[in-house]
């Protein structure tokens, strides 16, 4: 059910669960009455737990990008070293040796392969989960108008390039 409720001051409460619909409530008022400017308080808690659980999902693949990352650079340098070896081992006339370091090679390559094909969901699996933030974002933007609209967009994009995911809540909710 849909509450829209106005006191004597002017003061508008527009009440219901989803956060789509007041926005675009919000959105049909500001246009109806040309107003330029609506700042807003919100509280949608089904919304905001479904908000924590993207933004708890999110520090979860930046941690895993920075592990694949670091697992990455460590294994370029064990194929540098064994490229040198396996070099080495060929200049001296150790074949045996040379064909043990080329398959450690191999074996490192495999494994490196492996890593990026994690990385790679890792990376899709990212951009999807951005996707969900930024349509909570917008909703979140659609409960204002004008000004304040476009500083909560600002102030959610500042917090989700610092990483500072807890924030988002609170901009959505309360604006900047």
């Amino acid at each position: 059910m849909l509450f829209i409720e106005m006191d004597n001051s002017g003061k508008v409460t527009v009440r219901n669960d989803d956060m789509e619909l007041v926005g675009n409530v919000i959105q049909a008022i500001a246009e109806y009455f040309q107003i330029t400017t609506i700042s807003s308080i919100a509280n949608f808690p089904a919304a905001m737990k479904a908000l924590a659980e993207l933004t708890e999902k999110l520090n979860e693949m930046f941690a895993l990008r920075d592990q694949l990352s670091a697992a990455m650079a460590e294994r370029v340098n064990s194929v540098k070293e064994m490229l040198v070896r396996a070099e080495d081992a060929r200049i001296i006339g150790q074949i045996q040796m040379m064909r043990k370091y080329y398959l450690k090679l191999q074996n490192l390559n495999q494994a490196m392969v492996a890593e990026h094909r994690v990385r790679c969901n890792n990376h899709e699996q990212l951009l999807r989960t951005l996707r969900e933030l930024n349509k909570t974002i917008e909703k979140g933007a659609r409960l204002r108008v004008g000004d304040p609209a476009s500083k909560v967009v600002a102030a959610c994009r500042n917090a989700i390039a610092e990483e500072n995911f807890d924030m988002l809540p609170k901009i959505i909710l309360f604006g900047v």
